[in-house]
């Protein structure tokens, strides 16, 4: 019975001395503020060779902006405290009602974390709604919802949501309502002053894609729509994208055709997207005249890093923070010149040397 009672006691006093050398762990977690300037930007998007600005583009106040900047600072073990760790700047006020296309932060207070080192994470244009969103799925059970590790933030996703068709506009279905962006910083923070330069880069890619009648004008219904089409972002870059989704997204419509010699051009705005096998990639699904959608018809258009050919082993990914162009050049004449990969319909296809991708179709084959 006294052996009881002796061990007893000694798991108590254990129990007791594991809490306060925990407490004593905290306290040793000293909050250390230093100031950090951050020479704050937004990288222009890959494969921006040639600028356009058609209507149907987003606008650079909406493409390029910051309007708000949440930011999370984790230490040399990728831990992070709410309390002490985050910050949410504002950048719209009347001076300036859009954002600002870059800037610098004077004064940042982050912490010292005692010269180790540090990661200091910028997500751009997320809403504090979403973000207490995700400190609350983010918590671990029987944890606080103020703590963070650095896998979490490496997945969390965001939605895109796409705005309603505008009147007026010929197509604007593929506009977002939020430019997310995403920079970080991994190093060691000295005492004093800090000077840090971030580059912030969209979580999106750019779909410029025109279609365009070659020989002659095509008089019947021209359509298409996109399949495979990633609408959430990983915030943090990797080597991985969202998945498609099986949906058809992006219907368009030319009711009336393409003249001959001119061009159609939509944009569209796609979460980065990974995939490994041709049924996997972001997909533009093309109808002419008497097709019909639901039973599969028309042209199949991989949207990808590299053009439909039967010498190039494809790349399907489609990468954030670029612009792919795909020039789709439509024939209405009779033809037995043809690729030996993919659909049958689609001719020669290469890169054009200002990054436009060209695709031939011929409608005879369809």
């Amino acid at each position: 019975m006294i052996k009881n009672i002796v061990l007893g006691l000694e798991v108590i006093i254990f129990v007791l001395l594991t809490a306060c050398s925990k407490e004593s762990e905290q306290e040793d977690k000293i909050y250390t503020p230093v100031s950090v300037n951050i020479d704050l930007g937004v990288s222009a998007m890959e494969g921006n060779t040639v600028q356009s600005r058609a209507e149907e583009i987003m606008s650079p106040v909406e493409e390029n902006p910051i309007r708000s900047l949440a930011i999370f600072q984790f230490d040399k073990e990728e831990q992070h405290d709410r309390k002490l760790n985050y910050r949410y700047l504002n950048f719209v006020d009347d001076s300036t009602p859009t954002g600002v296309l870059n800037t610098t932060l004077d004064g940042l207070k982050l912490d010292y974390q005692g010269g180790n080192l540090t990661t200091i994470c910028l997500v751009a244009n997320v809403s504090e709604e979403e973000v207490d969103k995700f400190y609350e799925e983010s918590m671990i059970e029987g944890g606080s919802s103020d703590r963070l590790e650095l896998f979490q933030l490496k997945e969390w996703q965001l939605e895109l949501n796409y705005v309603d068709q505008e009147e007026g506009k010929k197509d604007t279905q593929g506009h977002i309502e939020r430019m997310y962006m995403f920079g970080y910083y991994r190093g060691t923070l000295k005492e004093g002053t800090n000077d840090l330069k971030i580059m912030l880069g969209r979580l999106v890619a750019r779909l410029d894609i025109t279609l365009e009648a070659v020989d002659e004008s095509i008089t019947e219904k021209v359509e298409f729509h996109l399949d495979n089409v990633s609408t959430k972002a990983y915030v943090f870059p990797g080597d991985k994208g969202v998945e498609g989704g099986e949906n058809r997204y992006f219907n368009t419509k030319f009711e009336n055709g393409i003249s001959s010699g001119s061009k159609e051009t939509r944009y569209f705005y796609v979460a980065g997207h990974s995939a490994e096998e041709a049924e996997e990639a972001t997909t533009l699904h093309l109808y002419y005249g008497n097709s019909d959608f639901d039973e599969g018809k028309g042209v199949k258009i991989h949207l990808c890093n590299t053009p439909p050919s039967e010498t190039v082993t494809p790349n399907y990914w489609l990468n954030r923070n670029s612009i792919y162009r795909f020039l789709i050049r439509i024939k209405n004449s009779s033809s037995t010149s043809k690729i030996s990969r993919g659909d049958e319909s689609i001719q020669r296809s290469f890169l054009r040397s200002d990054g436009v991708q060209v695709i031939n179709v011929n409608l005879k084959n369809i």
